[in-house]
């Protein structure tokens, strides 16, 4: 029969062999046992021994306090299992299992590093197909639906004038059929511009915003207002691109849900970052709710995080809308003036 060392050390063994980190608490929070897995993915310096006997709160309270407030209510309140996923450590990412074991709790940590990035890869893909397809879309009405929408409006033109009869009725259709081609021929620039904002490619995200602000506005029922920032570097298209889209999106959002009279878009460099603040005096929401169920969120999340970058939005029904976004921002992100 094994003497409690031979145990220990046997049992030191397996989990020193398995492909995942593995740390073994009692039921003070004190860690009892440690593999070397465990110290590589959570960026633990110095060895086994260095670990042992001391109290994992200590240990993780800073980086990892989600993990630690579970481990806390397990101990104090029942021992459950719980898992939590993809907890951010640095440039890492980290799932954890929680098992109760024999006089405490056993916690396994996998890194989902890998996970997240081919997660990010696949959305990136997405996102470069669907603005792929929006230019198609925008130049298909641009080189075919334009041209033969200004031939017909030519063609009436010409029609038009040949009426000698001009009759009150016929006068009367005659203005209306020239309306709806002037209503559609705008139609037909609008869509073409939300697809593709040829003033994002030529003269960069802060003119292509102001001028998608001034045109909302101009539309009338809210007024859309633009805080810029003149030292506003050129960045990378994709990046102007999605931050534009993000803008649309949630300036789309108060248009639709928020009955709100004004609309402020705030954009900056700060520091090594770029910085979107939006906030609109709509009648707000439940975040819980519509962030879970909103597509358009959901877009916008998609977009962040391809970009390694932070959402954060602020609601309540009847105190307006705040979202904030925070994009890292990289040397080569940047981009030179032609």
């Amino acid at each position: 029969m094994k003497t409690n060392t031979e145990l220990y050390e046997f049992l030191s063994t397996i989990v020193g062999s398995v492909p995942y980190g593995i740390i073994a608490v009692d039921l003070e929070g004190t860690v009892v046992m440690i593999n070397n897995q465990a110290l590589s993915i959570l960026n633990l310096e110095g060895n086994i021994d260095d670990y042992l006997d001391i109290s994992l709160y200590s240990l993780f309270q800073k980086r990892y306090a989600t993990f630690i407030k579970k481990v806390k209510n397990c101990l104090v309140a029942g021992r459950k299992a719980f898992f939590i996923s993809e907890l951010k450590n640095g440039d890492k990412y980290t799932s954890i299992y929680g098992s109760p074991i024999l006089n405490g709790m056993l916690f396994t940590f996998l890194d989902a590093s890998q996970q997240v990035q081919n997660r990010k890869e696949a959305k990136a893909a997405l996102i470069k197909g669907q603005e792929q397809e929006r230019f198609r879309i925008a130049k298909e009405l641009h080189d075919g639906m334009g041209p033969t929408f200004s031939t017909i409006r030519l063609h009436w033109e010409s029609l038009s004038n040949l009426i000698v009869d001009d009759t009150e009725v016929i006068a009367k259709r005659k203005h209306i059929i020239d309306d709806l081609l002037s209503n559609v021929s705008k139609d037909l620039r609008s869509v073409s511009h939300r697809l593709l904002p040829s003033a994002l490619k030529d003269f960069g995200l802060m003119y292509a915003v102001e001028e998608l602000c001034q045109r909302i506005t101009s539309a009338g029922g809210i007024e859309v207002h633009f805080q810029q920032d003149s030292n506003f570097p050129r960045i990378l298209e994709d990046v102007e691109l999605s931050l534009y889209r993000i803008i649309q999106e949630l300036i789309n959002n108060s248009l639709k849900h928020s009955q709100a009279s004004c609309i402020e878009v705030g954009l900056e460099q700060e520091k090594s970052q770029i910085q979107l603040l939006f906030q609109d005096d709509g009648t707000g929401f439940d975040q819980s709710k519509k962030l879970r169920n909103g597509i358009g969120f959901q877009n916008i999340k998609s977009r962040v995080e391809v970009l390694n970058g932070k959402f954060n939005v602020q609601s309540a029904p009847n105190t307006g809308f705040q979202a904030s976004v925070l994009i890292p921002l990289r040397k080569q992100q940047l981009t030179k003036l032609k």
